[in-house]
């Protein structure tokens, strides 16, 4: 099968939607489809760049949405670019620039069209409304309208997590949905002998030798609830007096001023360490020279750094919510609602011995892989590719 992924962000970004579509590509490939990547070139380049099956369209970027990149859906360099491209079938992962281009191929080219729902946008209205709740409820309104009429387009819908199915449902979208969960390539997590040296390398360099570490990994937005995790620390170090605990955040986003701001509101400067935007490939390593993850995000649909971190042999704290498909109290991770049940769960955390740690490592592995490999994440892909070529039948 000939299949193009549009997405308007790829490779090198670090987030959900460009590693799943990363990962979809790989392992179609390895089952022996040809698979064409179409998203948006990176920043500083002007043309259209193709390499291989990898095609990059140039965009405007956008600063108030996480520096993304937008393309336009009816150039016809960009359909020049692709008249010589072959394809079955078109799965978009956007609803914007490339993804409203692949729409509009699909259309012209009479071929099915398939849609992956990636984003909770009501959890990013504070983009647009800065606060104002009028204007807020009414942003709401719209993307539940707009994701309405986005899911009544292609010839099969699917999304990451029965949460956002959920959510979908609640908009008013009564055809089916298939939930697939995006798969996540545990390999290049599991904590080898270079990345444990690695991981000392950086924990020396950020002055971390002996501390306990708590780090936040991904994009830095007012949605992933770090202001709610400083504060929770804040309460659980003035209530154990754990003057050794640190929390490590690792990414870059809008919202990293507020976030210094709230540490120093807070005082935690002796507490906090910030890393910045780290490589991809560092990614397993600060895993590694982690306590724990920490997570505070209610606005995701998978939430794959829980599933890295459980490859990586991390335990993960994360604040209670659907999306964390993989974390199951007491027994893979730990969940935490408040202030008080971040501290209890902490501290349970801290005081594991060493057989009942393993214990849930080991099974938060083994279940992260039954459920989350890339190839069962290809295979069910490929079950919605078929139903939807046999609509056009």
């Amino acid at each position: 099968m000939r299949i193009g992924l549009f997405t308007d962000t790829y490779l090198p970004d670090i987030n959900g939607v460009a590693t799943a579509v990363d990962t979809l590509a790989r392992e179609l490939r390895q089952l022996g489809h040809e698979v064409f990547v179409v998203t948006t070139n990176l920043a500083g380049h002007s043309r259209i760049e193709r390499e291989g099956n990898l095609i990059r369209i140039p965009g405007i970027v956008l600063k108030s949405l996480y520096s993304y990149r937008v393309s336009s859906p009816i150039s016809p360099r960009n359909f020049d670019v692709l008249k010589d491209v072959p394809l079955d079938l078109i799965h978009i992962h956007t609803e914007y620039g490339i993804g409203y281009f692949g729409r509009i191929l699909a259309w012209i080219r009479d071929i099915p069209l398939v849609y992956t729902y990636h984003s909770m946008y009501k959890d990013f209205t504070y983009l647009i409304s800065h606060g104002n709740r009028v204007v807020d409820a009414a942003v709401g309104k719209f993307f539940s309208v707009f994701s309405r009429r986005w899911a009544e387009a292609p010839a099969e819908f699917t999304t990451p997590s029965e949460k956002t199915a959920k959510a979908l449902r609640s908009y008013g979208i009564e055809r089916y949905i298939s939930v697939i969960p995006n798969g996540v390539d545990l390999s290049e997590y599991a904590p080898t002998p270079e990345i444990i040296e690695q991981a000392e390398k950086i924990k020396k360099g950020l002055g971390l030798e002996g501390k306990t570490i708590l780090s936040v990994v991904g994009r830095v937005g007012q949605e992933k609830g770090i202001d709610f995790l400083l504060e929770c620390l804040r309460r659980y170090i003035d209530e154990t007096g754990d003057e050794n605990v640190r929390i490590l955040i690792v990414g870059d986003g809008p919202y990293l001023t507020q976030v210094h701001e709230r540490v120093k509101d807070l005082w935690l400067e002796n507490y906090a360490v910030f890393a910045g935007r780290v490589p991809h490939d560092h990614i397993p390593a600060y895993y590694a020279l982690s306590t724990a993850l920490l997570t505070g995000s209610k606005s995701e649909t998978q939430g794959l750094t829980v599933n890295e971190a459980m490859a990586a042999r991390c335990p993960v704290l994360a604040r209670h919510d659907a999306s964390f498909q993989a974390v199951e109290d007491g027994v893979t991770g730990f969940f935490f609602s408040d202030a008080d049940t971040f501290t209890s769960r902490l501290t349970r955390l801290l005081h594991m011995d060493a057989k009942e740690r393993e214990r849930m490592l080991d099974t938060a592995q083994e279940r992260n892989r039954e459920r989350f490999s890339p190839a069962r994440f290809a295979e069910e892909m490929l079950k919605v590719y078929a139903r939807a070529i046999r609509k056009y039948w």
